[in-house]
This record gives structure tokens, sequence and C-alpha cells, in this order.
């Protein structure tokens, strides 16, 4: 009799574990399921590895290398690499910008391939206005049909936050660009 109590009460136990384990997971799946996936940003600095946040030097440097990027793309060409540049910087704007901007680098490439142009932009100072709203001065150098002509260039751009892909490492888009000869 002691033996079948014995049995019993251990199988009690099992039973009893098991239900036990069934609710541990349940209720983990549940709470995983209810976790929002959150992305880290990772800064490898000659300091060490960092975990980023947004009121780090690393995030405006990130930002200021961003903007040199787009405008490096959409600043310096030729004739011949008009095309690719455009398509290159249009991956770092945002689909409204770009549908706004179309048909005016449409006029623009089109002018090209009957003119000879070069045209360099170096970034001469970048002014951050307000949270996503910055203002560079471009030098910039055209040779345009054999004529030299050297002129500064006012760039006024609003940034946003965007996905991180491989066309666009930064996770950042320009929504709002505004360019002018001072």
């Amino acid at each position: 009799m002691t033996y079948l109590l014995t049995f019993y009460q251990k199988g009690l136990l099992k039973l009893a574990l098991i239900g036990v384990l069934f609710i541990w997971g349940i209720t983990s799946s549940l709470y995983a399921c209810k976790q929002k996936p959150e992305t880290l940003l990772v800064a490898v600095t000659p300091n060490g590895v960092q975990l980023v946040s947004e009121k780090d030097r690393s995030i405006e440097v990130e930002r200021e290398s961003f903007i040199r990027r787009f405008l490096g793309l959409a600043f310096n060409y030729t004739e011949k690499t008009y095309r690719e540049n455009v398509d290159l910087a249009s991956n770092l704007m945002s689909d409204s910008l770009y549908s706004e901007k179309q048909p005016e680098l449409k006029k623009t490439n089109e002018a090209l391939k009957e003119r000879k142009l070069i045209q360099s932009a170096t970034v001469s100072e970048i002014k951050r206005l307000s949270a996503d709203q910055y203002e560079a001065t471009l030098a910039t150098d055209q040779i345009l049909d054999q004529k030299n002509e050297s002129f500064a260039v006012r760039v006024r751009m609003r940034i946003a936050a965007s996905e991180r892909t491989t066309r666009n490492p930064w996770g950042l888009e320009v929504t709002e660009l505004v360019y002018d000869r001072p």
C-alpha cells in the first residue's frame, strides 16, 4: 500500500512539474510576443565598444557624415556621372522629396546631354538650425563648356529618421531640400 502511495505521489509530482512548466512556457511566450523589437546602435570607437543613444556626440557625427555624403552625391558630377549620382542621392531622400525634385532632375539630365560640365563641391560648413534642420555652405567649382566658375551654394535641409538599409546605412533621409547662391 505504501508502494502505491509513493507511486501516486511521484506521479502527482511529475504531473505538477509538467503543469508548472507548461504555465511558465505560455507566460513567457505571451511576454515575448508583447515585447516590441528595439534596434540598438553600437559604436566601435578607439576607446572601445559602446551603446549609442540619441544624446551621444557620435549620433551628431553620423548625421554630419550623412549630410556630407548626400551633398557629395548631389553636387559633385559630370555630364557622364550625373544620372548615377542622382540615383545614389535619391536613396537618401524621402519619396515625397524625390517626387517633388524629379522634374528638375530630369531637366538637368537632358541639358547635360548637350553640354560638357564638371562640377565639384566641397562642404565648407555645416550648421545645425534645429533638431532636424541643417544648413550647409558648399564651395563649388564648375567648368561648363571650358568656362571655369567658382561660387558658393547654401543648402538648407531637413532630415528625418528612416529604416537602415544597405542603400542607406545611416537610417536618415532628407525630407526637405532648398539651395541657392548667396
